[in-house]
């Protein structure tokens, strides 16, 4: 819950828990393993809802996309949420203008529509951690009249919250709210289109700001001449960069020219048209040749032949990028010259910012211009473009400089071109960036397998665990045993090996294990971060490539297709693998890679009981850890089904023979298992049952004792978990 009812004095950002999509109609938000089933907390599964029309679609791993909600219009924007009890709690606007929260509201113990009295509704659980349930809210955000505001669960949503930033602190004003989530740092963080949350700073928005922290105030700064459409991406500063070094940069990209006039600060953008033409007439007199005293010509061959600017690239994860303007060959240039910028630009921005920049070089070259102007031209100003004669020519340029005397002013100007500031260049994009990947450990996920042995090593009672997080930088977990219902936890295993886990998001069919599965396909999706399915031939599935548990089915794959990032199309199967039996899979049935499951020897007690599993990413508190309960059964030892059952009557006696099948080894190197107890044979007619236990694979018997046709079960038998399946024949 929000404490105090404010928001903290400084913003404390972290990585969001439940992720932000830019798409204003997907919401992302972690919730239970199944909706209205918090049995294994309210973090096991990231759920997405998306706004298709007037349609609200909900799906999560392992469970796929289905309709929740069908609204009246169309649903422009929505955010979605789970409450304590694993419903779905959604805010949303639709296309007439309604803003809405649908919930359950335990009052009238009904689903019901709340009328949000703002804009931009988001909703979160601001804790799902398992030992806070009780200090937790769903929290409703929103904006009306521009200020943010919240109501929470616990008040059914009724009392409207203006929060301060900390005590007595200001509102925090906003157009709109994008986003809320609990964050690394367990603070809930509100994300806004303004108030620290905004994206896009407009250059005249951003003069202004600057000349506001300077003191300077509004009625006396004019940026009404600045592009309202130019974006400043940003820039960089050090700890007591002036204002003016602020402005000179930002002029320096953006080509504007301030200059104070009519008791302002005024900013005046570059290209546009002349104020004046000042011709020799207009001029007082020095004297002198006009030329000569008017201009003053630089060295040609100072300027660069090609200029360098290196800056900030957006693209580039702001790292620093190069663009260049080269001027053509034959021209008396030589040399190169680079310039540095702190602004922030896109590649293009900054090869035509280059190109723009070069040109006013070689214009700037061809010389200052100084002359005097009477009284009647006191309205021209610094940073004024004008036409002025210099002989026989009409030159353009920009007044930097007016020197005020009794009855004239003495004008200095620098050349300028008109048509350069229409200059667009594409520039070279900057180099992909690798960016670091992400230091959130994540949760861990278990699967429990109560399975037959893998490996002849492991012919013990025991089940295997496959352990893996959902963030790449899972550094592994601790798995603990509880006989007692998590009262107690007696044992403990350590694993920093990544399992591929998944669940099935297309239907498997059934199929006889004799002979390989041409028919079937299904698809998978794949929960594991990174994972990567591999093909095999018949031979290498033959000999435990790609072998997997699918349900309770062990089966190995041959062909393997990523159909979208991270589901996996699969064919080619081989099925009943270890004496399995073969099932149709319906969609949600896990999905395990067997090759890095752990082996986890069990004692003669644990089977037939329930255990209790907490899975703890290591470096994580115990409260976060995943928890699974399971009835172990012991398939580890549980004998095969006989082979090959054979009985025919000779005489008055019955002739009966089979085939062990053994649990180690393969191909034609097979052996029973060293706790294998031998074979049970029933021969049951009618109200008679005798029964045999022995070793050999064969046996001949009396059948006086039975009328009529007789039922012959063959079973091998265990010495922990007693009798396998049966195989038959009547006689």
């Amino acid at each position: 819950m929000i404490q105090e009812g404010q928001f903290s004095t400084k913003a404390i950002k972290g990585q969001l828990y439940n992720p932000w999509s830019r798409r204003t109609d997907t919401s992302l938000h972690w919730g239970p393993v199944a909706i209205q089933d918090p049995s294994q907390g309210l973090g096991v599964k990231l759920w997405r809802a998306r706004a298709i029309a007037e349609d609200v679609l909900i799906s999560a791993p392992g469970v796929a996309e289905f309709s929740w909600y069908t609204h009246t219009s169309k649903i422009k924007e929505l955010s979605l949420a789970f409450d304590q009890n694993a419903r779905v709690v959604l805010a949303f606007v639709d296309s007439d203008g309604g803003v809405f929260m649908r919930w359950f509201d335990p009052v009238p113990n009904a689903i019901v529509d709340f009328v949000v009295p703002g804009v931009s509704p988001r909703v979160t659980l601001d804790d799902n951690r398992p030992f806070n349930g009780a200090n937790s809210d769903v929290i409703l955000g929103y904006v009306r009249a521009g200020v943010l505001r919240y109501r929470k669960q616990r008040d059914r949503f009724t009392i409207e919250y203006t929060p301060t930033e900390g005590v007595g602190g200001p509102q925090v004003y906003a157009t709109g709210l994008r986003h809320i989530s609990m964050n690394s740092h367990l603070r809930v963080e509100f994300m806004t289109n303004e108030g620290g949350g905004k994206e896009d700073w407009t250059l005249p928005e951003i003069v202004a700001d600057i000349a506001a922290r300077s003191n300077i105030p509004a009625n006396r700064i004019n940026v009404g001449a600045l592009d309202p459409e130019k974006i400043v991406r940003g820039y960089t500063i050090g700890g007591s960069y002036a204002a003016s070094g602020i402005l000179q940069t930002l002029s320096a990209v953006s080509f504007f020219d301030p200059y104070s006039a009519d008791g302002k600060v005024n900013f005046m953008p570059r290209g546009r048209d002349a104020e004046a033409t000042i011709l020799d007439g207009d001029m007082i007199d020095d004297g002198g040749d006009v030329e000569d005293s008017n201009t003053r010509r630089g060295d040609s061959i100072s300027i660069p032949r090609v200029l360098h600017l290196n800056y900030y690239d957006v693209a580039g994860g702001l790292n620093t990028d190069k663009q260049h303007s080269e001027r053509p060959e034959g021209t008396r240039a030589e040399g190169e010259m680079s310039l540095q910028s702190p602004v922030v630009m896109s590649a293009d921005e900054a090869a035509t910012v280059v190109k723009i920049t070069h040109g006013l070089i070689v214009e700037q070259q061809k010389g200052e211009l100084n002359f005097s102007l009477p009284d009647s031209w006191l309205s021209l100003t610094e940073a004024d473009p004008v036409l002025v004669q210099t002989g026989t020519k009409i030159v353009r340029a920009i007044i930097s400089k007016v020197e005020t005397d009794d009855g004239e002013q003495a004008y200095t100007a620098i050349r300028d071109r008109q048509s350069l500031y229409s200059t667009q260049v594409q520039g070279i994009p900057s180099a992909p960036v690798t960016r670091p990947p992400s230091s959130v450990a994540g949760p861990t996920i278990l699967q429990f397998l109560d399975i037959p042995i893998l490996r002849d090593s492991h012919d013990m009672l025991g089940f295997y665990l496959a352990v893996s997080g959902i963030l790449p930088a899972w550094p592994g977990a601790s798995v603990d045993l509880s006989i007692d219902g998590g009262a107690n936890y007696i044992e403990s295993q350590t694993t920093r090996s990544s399992s591929v886990i998944g669940t099935l998001v297309t239907a498997l069919g059934d199929h006889p294990f004799p002979y390989p599965d041409a028919v079937n396909s299904c698809q998978v999706a794949i929960t594991t971060p990174n994972a990567l399915l591999e093909s095999a031939t018949l031979a290498g599935m033959m000999n435990r490539r790609n072998r997997v548990v699918i349900g309770n089915e062990i089966i190995n794959f041959g062909d393997s297709d990523e159909v979208t990032q991270g589901v996996w199309e699969l064919s080619n199967f081989l099925r009943g693998r270890l004496g399995t039996a073969t099932d149709p899979h319906a969609i949600g049935e896990r999905f395990v890679m067997l090759d890095t499951a752990l082996f986890i020897p069990a004692e003669l007690s644990w089977l037939n009981r329930t255990l209790t599993f907490r899975a703890t990413t290591f470096g994580r508190p115990a409260d976060e850890a995943t928890i699974t309960t399971v009835i172990f059964t012991g398939q580890s030892q549980v004998e095969r089904q006989p082979a090959y059952l054979q009985a025919r009557r000779s005489g008055t006696d019955a002739v009966i023979g089979w085939q062990g099948v053994g649990r180690l080894g393969g191909g034609a190197n097979v052996a029973m298992g060293s706790h294998f107890a031998g074979f049970r044979i029933t021969i049951t007619g009618g109200s008679v049952t005798q029964t045999f236990d022995q070793l050999q694979q064969s046996l001949t018997t009396p059948l006086a004792a039975f009328a009529g046709p007789v039922t012959v079960p063959v079973q091998q038998r265990n010495n922990f978990t007693g009798l396998g399946p049966a195989i038959e024949v009547t006689i």
